[in-house]
């Protein structure tokens, strides 16, 4: 194999092992700040045009399902299928009653407000009281009745009382009770308008489907956004309950599925390329601290024939091996593998003789750390003729390394493939003795 090849190879496994370490860090990151949930969230609130509406779906017990943690330490799902996605919203659309849903929906914002009640036992007691109120607005109306409005109207005001209530008991949340309530009725009053001229759309008054219909125009007058969407996936006709063909239901349901993987698709793009520029950050980071070089890293392997054959041999064993795999990248093993390259800071010692050291010098000046008498100087500078070129070469050697990371490691681990198989599909080389 030539010299050139095994160089290559090196210079493969080495970002590899570097962007393998990157992507610890930068999981660590992301898992830290919750990047995957939060970004979620901000794409869910994009799809659906409306904090409160995010904030209600993200309430609903399909979507609750998904969240993990305990009820202190609760985080959002960092993944939420399309299947359960669609199920969410379209179970929010058949039950947008126009009386009860604006209640349930401003509660659900009011609890996000108990923050504001500083001491820890009154802020549960009034967490409760909302739970409470809004399991009175969940209710279901007397088994086998038709929808009777003078029973939901009963428990929206039932519900509106003990908000008042709820008001007197807890001032801290007075202002908030107060605009929830005022909400609440030009909700209702905007939704009754547009539901008065609401023409039955299926064919044969299919009651699942109508329910639909009136979900779609309710929640339209929340997030307008939503009602021109509905609008665009609506079919041109739908059959009847017992025709052939897809019901209304069935039909919104898959359409808002390959909407939600688009947009998703979307989603993924952005936090790539935003992980991307942090993994190329991360690399800086890494090559200042630890100096790694690629340039110099190079320099050293191209002189050493002996470290090219222990490289290609960790490499051989990388990609042939049981841990022949991107995603095998402990920490642990890593950095056993990193311990065979020559890498690390190393300073040497020199008088400064009456002369001066910088970091950034003046050309032909010695480039270190002054301490006392003494310049510490980086082992690598004596090759350079002076500080500015060696801190250019060095900054490219860095720069190319924090590139590199921001591939990721199964790019690299992809290549340094290709280069060991045709390395296995040459001849093998004569043995004598």
């Amino acid at each position: 194999m030539t010299p050139v090849f095994e160089l290559m190879i090196a210079l493969l496994l080495y970002w590899y092992l570097l962007s393998g370490l990157t992507m610890q860090a930068l999981e660590w990151v992301a898992s830290s700040l919750q990047w995957r949930s939060k970004d979620l969230y901000g794409g869910i609130r994009k799809i659906l045009g409306s904090e409160g509406l995010t904030f209600y779906f993200y309430r609903h017990p399909l979507i609750q399902g998904l969240h993990v943690g305990g009820e202190e330490n609760r985080r959002m799902p960092s993944y939420i299928p399309a299947s359960q996605f669609s199920s969410a919203i379209i179970n929010i659309l058949h039950s947008a009653d126009h009386e009860l849903f604006f209640l349930s929906y401003n509660l659900q914002w009011l609890s996000a407000k108990v923050s504001v009640i500083k001491d820890k036992r009154r802020r549960s007691a009034a967490s409760s009281d909302l739970d409470r109120i809004l399991a009175l607005c969940s209710l279901d109306e007397p088994i086998g009745e038709k929808p009777n409005e003078a029973f939901t109207n009963l428990v929206a005001a039932t519900a509106e009382r003990n908000l008042q209530n709820l008001a007197e008991t807890f001032p801290e949340l007075g202002d908030d009770i107060s605009t929830a309530l005022t909400n609440i009725n030009l909700q209702r009053d905007k939704s009754l308008e547009q539901l008065k001229s609401l023409q039955p759309v299926v064919a044969a008054g299919d009651g699942g489907d109508l329910d639909l219909v009136e979900g779609m125009m309710v929640i339209g007058t929340i997030s307008p956004k939503l009602k021109t969407l509905f609008g665009s996936l609506m079919p041109a006709s739908v059959p009847a309950g017992g025709g052939r063909g897809p019901s209304l239901t069935d039909h919104l349901k898959s359409e808002l599925e390959k909407w939600y993987n688009a947009s998703m698709d979307r989603l993924s793009g952005h936090y790539k390329r935003k992980t991307q520029w942090v993994a190329f950050l991360i690399g800086i980071c890494g090559a200042l601290l630890f100096n790694f070089d690629s340039l110099e890293f190079a320099g050293n392997a191209w002189k050493n024939a002996a470290l090219r054959q222990v490289l290609q041999t960790i490499a051989e064993s990388r990609i042939t091996g049981s841990t022949g795999s991107p995603l095998d990248l402990s920490p642990e093993s890593i950095l056993n593998d990193l311990s065979e390259f020559p890498i690390g800071w190393k300073f040497d010692t020199a008088p400064l003789a009456g002369g001066e050291c910088h970091w950034i010098p003046p050309a032909n000046q010695p480039i270190g750390i002054k301490m006392g008498r003494i310049c510490l100087m980086p082992g690598t500078y004596s090759t350079a003729a002076n500080g500015w070129s060696w801190l250019s070469a060095k900054l490219a050697g860095f720069l190319l390394t924090a590139f590199a990371c921001a591939q990721g490691a199964s790019y690299w681990f992809d290549i340094l493939k290709r280069f060991i198989n045709v390395r296995f599909s040459g001849r093998k080389p004569l043995e004598f003795g």
